[in-house]
């Protein structure tokens, strides 16, 4: 069998840039715990001390084993699991938490009072502005964000489309100031905890970002937005009919380099939605 080293290597080549860093994040958290035995007895030993880490069966299923699956298929390596030994997903599981618009203010309020880190506020100001999943937090780069034309690129995850955003003026300094370098999911993970507490929240169980986006998802709806703009903003997954707006928002190349255009559909797209948006107005003019 290879080493944990290469076999990181071969899954990495499998994965797509989207997902490629958080899913060998993963994949290697595993390995170590494995200690090179990756029978099926150690796979139930791993399922155990996540559920001591307090994962839920969920995140557990759905992208943990996920991504282990993903790294035994890339070398070759039978799955030993059968799907009844698998963490079970409860109906409560199912319909998820939704985090309080109060609470979501006052989290903006930590962020924008100074009470976090740059990096901290700026993983808030993705969180509430464009719902980002944990795993897309992590995927973005100071690369990613265009200052000059004030646009902001995400790697959507889940299968989701790809799709460069407006960056709305009051949001864009915490992007400049805090996107230094791409923190791991972990990392992301403990940001939530730690706005949490500067906004005076007690921890909550099974909160986190997601509950954000889940806020962000209702409030829209709400806001009586067309199920085409909301899917659009929160970049769900791709049906053959986005191939337009997947060329028509393009790297424009000129004689001076390239700039990203999200292009005119997507600029609407969003421009709609912040005229509506439940939380922008919290980040002031």
């Amino acid at each position: 069998m290879p080493g944990a080293s290469q076999m990181l290597e071969c899954y990495a080549d499998t994965l797509p840039p989207s997902c490629r860093r958080s899913y060998v994040h993963t994949a290697r958290r595993f390995l170590q715990f494995a200690g090179g035995d990756l029978g099926r007895d150690r796979l139930l030993a791993y399922i155990r001390h996540l559920e001591k880490q307090r994962y839920s069966p969920n995140t557990i299923r759905r992208f943990e084993l996920v991504a282990i699956r993903g790294l035994y298929r890339a070398c070759g390596i039978p799955w030993p699991l059968k799907r009844w030994e698998l963490p079970a997903v409860s109906e409560r599981d199912i319909y998820a938490p939704a985090l309080h618009p109060d609470l979501i203010s006052r989290m903006v309020s930590a962020a924008t009072s100074g009470k976090v880190t740059p990096t901290d506020a700026a993983l808030v100001a993705m969180s509430t502005t464009y719902g980002l999943r944990r795993v897309e937090m992590a995927s973005v780069t100071p690369t990613d964000l265009d200052t000059d034309r004030g646009v902001l690129y995400v790697r959507t995850a889940k299968r989701g489309r790809e799709r460069a955003h407006l960056v709305p003026d009051a949001v864009l300094p915490y992007l400049e100031r805090g996107l230094s370098h791409p923190p791991t999911p972990r990392e992301v993970s403990e940001a939530y905890y730690r706005v949490e507490e500067a906004a005076g929240l007690p921890r909550m169980p099974e909160v986190g970002w997601h509950a954000i986006r889940r806020a962000l998802t209702r409030g829209l709806v709400e806001a009586n937005l067309p199920e085409a703009v909301i899917r659009n903003f929160l970049r769900w997954k791709r049906s053959e009919s986005d191939m337009l707006l997947r060329y028509h928002a393009a790297t424009v190349v000129g004689e001076d380099g390239g700039y990203l255009d999200p292009g005119r559909q997507d600029r609407q797209v969003d421009q709609a939605v912040f005229e509506r948006h439940p939380f922008l107005p919290l980040w002031g003019d």
